[in-house]
């Protein structure tokens, strides 16, 4: 057994526990959806080089044409985020340095940083931080602390990536990129995906533990492991867990559990390829946007609405 001091998890878990906001249902859906992210075949690279460059302006200007292509009106979003400024400062920022490095491509209250390298994987970065700032709605609490809406944190993933499977169509059908190009930037996809499913499954067995009355200890991890099915997505996972305690060391290192963060990445996968999925994907995907737009939408509202106009998901 590896080292790991389990009392420490126990603390973090039993403190975390009190804010978990996932109901029944909806912890149900993620541990199908964890499944479903799991048993993906990641896509087959031919070789791991580019297939070309593409300077940044014409990555600009290739996504206003894609944007326009979709609705005018994200286009005109786009390039007012492009040239927009806030008190001076441009709402996007291209290789930011921080110190003594460039920042990683991120959204932050004050605009986009991107991290442009000239390959095709930077096209699809900008697009999907964009899409994030498109429909971030920012409010003050109590403490003058600027926090985003829940129905935005939660979906705000599966509209970016979906964006890009509808941008991955629109660059090889155009002769932008190769097919290569994009598997490259989806096993990353896949395999970040998966660990998030992981997490969650982990943390959601952790929590089941110590809601039984039980502490996190060795014996009760392994008497928790002896319920599950054998043949189950959930054995596996926890059985390796146990053998190598990689994720909680790592809800030690960090001091928190990770599986609300990881649920938007979950949600966002799978309902990002269900919609791709549909007869009318475009249309869909703007319908899904403007939804996550209106801050009058809650997160029930928005996944209402989709389970109506996708069953299957």
């Amino acid at each position: 057994m590896s080292s790991i001091d389990l009392s420490s998890v126990n603390a973090i878990v039993t403190r975390d526990l009190v804010k978990e906001r996932i109901n029944t249902e909806k912890k149900y859906l993620l541990t199908g959806y964890s499944k479903m992210i799991l048993e993906m075949e990641e896509p087959f690279i031919i070789n791991d080089e580019w297939s070309r460059e593409i300077p940044l302006q014409e990555s600009l200007d290739i996504l206003y044409d894609f944007f326009n292509s979709i609705d005018s009106n994200l286009a005109n979003q786009f390039n007012n985020i492009i040239h927009g400024t806030c008190d001076n400062i441009p709402l996007i920022k291209f290789n930011y340095v921080e110190g003594d490095k460039v920042l990683n491509s991120v959204v932050t209250k004050y605009g986009v940083i991107i991290n442009y390298s000239n390959n095709p994987d930077d096209i699809f970065t900008i697009a999907h931080e964009v899409l994030h700032f498109m429909n971030l709605h920012l409010f003050y609490d109590d403490n003058d602390y600027i926090t985003e809406t829940r129905s935005r944190y939660i979906f705000g993933e599966a509209n970016s990536i979906l964006g890009e499977l509808l941008l991955k169509d629109y660059l090889i059908t155009n002769h932008l990129i190769t097919t290569n190009d994009f598997k490259k930037r989806y096993k990353v996809r896949i395999n970040n995906a998966k660990k998030c499913a992981k997490s969650f499954i982990i943390e959601k067995l952790l929590m089941e533990v110590r809601q039984s009355g039980m502490d996190i200890t060795y014996e009760h991890l392994l008497d928790k492991l002896a319920t599950l099915d054998t043949e189950s997505i959930d054995y596996q996972v926890f059985e390796e867990e146990l053998n190598t305690f990689d994720y909680m060391n790592k809800i030690i290192k960090h001091n928190h559990c990770n599986s609300n963060i990881a649920k938007k990445y979950i949600y966002g996968l799978v309902i990002a390829n269900k919609i791709y999925e549909s007869d009318n994907r475009h249309q869909e995907f703007i319908n899904f946007n403007n939804a996550i737009c209106n801050t009058n939408n809650t997160v029930d509202d928005i996944y209402t609405d989709l389970r109506l106009r996708f069953p299957h998901i």
